[in-house]
């Protein structure tokens, strides 16, 4: 039997009694976890995305600095102080803009939604807006612009003593989600 547990934030493999995890990792983060073996199968930048209809209502940015007069959607660990930063890239140019945000959710799902539906600009990596960029519901802004690369890394404690089962569907895993990232992870509906 496979159970799949799904949560946007940290995960401890061996306090919960998981086998495998699929881990965001941002290069040099002290979220990359000790003690595991980890397999790389992408990387990912987020881009900055919003509504057709959003933008119509507050009007297209031109620049970085535009962002702080638009509505946005941010995970909880871009407010600090009663403050919201994003930290964008352009090259090997890096800026700490603020912004304002109208909701916070560590759940992409949520951010999605919400963005599409006009609440505010998202920062979302492109496996996850692709499809919703393609059919009009979101448009990338500012595409020279993007958020700090990330790591997907499946993850796992040490293979001495594991089930063949899940050594089994690790290598499935490895063979299958390197071509998964280029398609569209809420396309038909999906998760």
């Amino acid at each position: 039997m496979v159970e799949i547990e799904t949560r946007d934030g940290p995960v401890d493999l061996m306090a919960e009694r998981l086998d495998i995890a699929l881990l965001g990792i941002q290069p040099g983060s002290a979220s990359e976890p000790s003690g595991l073996v980890i397999r790389q199968l992408g990387e990912s930048a987020p881009m900055l995305v919003a509504s057709p209809d959003l933008l119509a209502r507050h009007g297209q940015p031109r620049q970085i600095e535009d962002l702080g007069l638009l509505p946005t959607l941010c995970r909880p660990e871009d407010v600090s102080q009663g403050a919201a930063h994003w930290e964008l890239f352009r090259g090997a140019t890096a800026v700490r803009v603020r912004h304002a945000p109208a909701l916070v959710t560590r759940n992409i799902r949520v951010q999605l939604e919400a963005a599409i539906q006009g609440t505010g600009v998202a920062l979302i990596h492109g496996p996850v807006a692709r499809s919703a960029i393609r059919q009009g519901l979101l448009t990338r802004l500012l595409p020279e612009w993007s958020g700090q690369t990330s790591r997907l890394g499946l993850a796992y404690l040490s293979p001495r003593g594991m089930l063949p089962s899940v050594r089994s569907l690790i290598d499935h895993m490895l063979r299958g989600l390197p071509d998964l990232l280029e398609q569209d992870f809420f396309a038909q509906g999906g998760l």
